[in-house]
């Protein structure tokens, strides 16, 4: 689950159209927050520290989860 390239692909069973994500950081703060195609990939922007983060993805439907990210420099 180490994050090393400032980007990883979020696979999701079903079809979907879009799916939305925030990166959350360990005190809660959003640190980053997009819309993707299904399957699509995330890039986190460069000034994202290291650091274990929280990834909350959410259909078009509502449906979501959530996820924890190591991300290492």
């Amino acid at each position: 689950n180490p994050v090393a390239n400032g980007s990883f692909t979020v696979k999701v069973d079903g079809a979907y159209k879009s799916i939305s994500y925030q990166l959350y950081n360990m005190t809660g703060q959003v640190v980053a927050a997009n819309i993707l195609p299904a399957n699509g990939t995330v890039s986190l922007p460069a000034d994202v520290p290291a650091g274990n983060y929280f990834i909350k993805l959410q259909t078009e439907g509502g449906a979501y989860g959530v996820k924890q990210v190591n991300i290492v420099k």
